[in-house]
């Protein structure tokens, strides 16, 4: 059976949850990753932070693509991310390649795209800033394009997500693209809590690169972010174990012009044309388990 390949969309450095699904991504038998984009705010230094991880964990050849530091509409939420500012110990993550060197995450996500023989499954784990953009400049979407497997949104109660707040008009964008769109909203995947007392049993050998990459960055965030809460596997073992899911099909859209619900997600299970496959439960303990095996074992690609 031949793997899936992924483009992997990202706001690393927002929290934890993203580097364990990048890092599922690398190391997931059914899956291949082809490129990582990184997405909103402080790109230079996601982007260095990712190039960094990689090298570590054997995955150098893996591109990593510069994206959008703003909104589609301009606005920039959470501009200062304090875990990886100059002094605070990011700086061990940062690499050594210069600025220039990056291509832009268009560029890298269409290059993919081209040279793919069948359709790759592109991962938005943050803002869909770069992945709204290449629905509108991607000529051949549907064709090249698996689906767009989100983590973001809210449909069980009426309250923003920060995903999807952060470019509201950029998840419209993906959610009417035309192609499959699976959506992991923020109740269900809030019950994938990694205690600290498991991740510090199983992720303590530190001649292990996957083992140290995880450590230290947890160690980096811890304290300034709660968790580790791993929302972002969920899109990531959707691909690979969708039985794991209970989901259903709607028609799912963001509220862009209210004045006290912009940003709120509204799914409409009853609408005559659907866009969408919304989780409404996952069984967290298995998915927990297969991700603590799959990066326990994981050494070096």
């Amino acid at each position: 059976m031949s793997k899936i390949p992924v483009i992997f969309d990202t706001d690393i450095c927002d929290d934890i949850d993203d580097l364990f699904a990048l890092l599922c991504c690398v190391f997931h038998p059914k899956l291949d990753l082809k490129a990582v984009t990184v997405v909103h705010a402080d790109v230079m230094s996601k982007a260095r932070y990712v190039r960094k991880v990689l090298d570590m964990v054997g995955a150098g050849s893996v591109p990593v693509g510069v994206g959008k530091p703003i909104s589609l509409a301009r606005i920039l939420r959470n501009q200062y991310h304090p875990h990886i500012a100059p002094g605070t110990g990011y700086d061990r993550f940062a690499d050594d390649m210069p600025i220039g060197s990056y291509p832009g995450a268009l560029e890298l996500m269409k290059q993919v795209l081209d040279a793919a023989e069948e359709p790759v499954a592109v991962v938005c784990e943050g803002a869909m800033t770069n992945a709204a953009e290449l629905a509108v400049e991607y000529p051949g979407l549907s064709r090249k394009v698996k689906g767009f497997f989100v983590m973001g949104g809210e449909t069980l109660y009426m309250h923003p997500e920060h995903n999807i707040m952060c470019d509201p008009e950029a998840s419209e964008v993906v959610f009417n693209s035309g192609v499959p769109v699976f959506a992991a909203p923020f109740t269900p995947t809030k019950k994938l809590l990694l205690r600290d007392e498991r991740l510090r049993e199983v992720f303590c050998d530190t001649s292990n690169p996957v083992h140290r990459a995880i450590r230290e960055s947890v160690d980096l965030w811890w304290g300034k972010k709660m968790g580790p809460v791993l929302y972002d596997i969920a899109p990531v073992f959707y691909l690979t174990d969708p039985e794991l899911f209970e989901v259903r099909e709607c028609a799912l859209h963001t509220e862009l012009e209210g004045r006290f619900t912009r940003g709120f997600t509204v799914a409409d299970y009853n609408a005559p044309v659907k866009n969408c496959l919304v989780a409404d439960d996952l069984k967290e303990d298995v998915l927990l388990d297969k991700c603590v095996a799959l990066l326990s074992q994981a050494k070096s690609r």
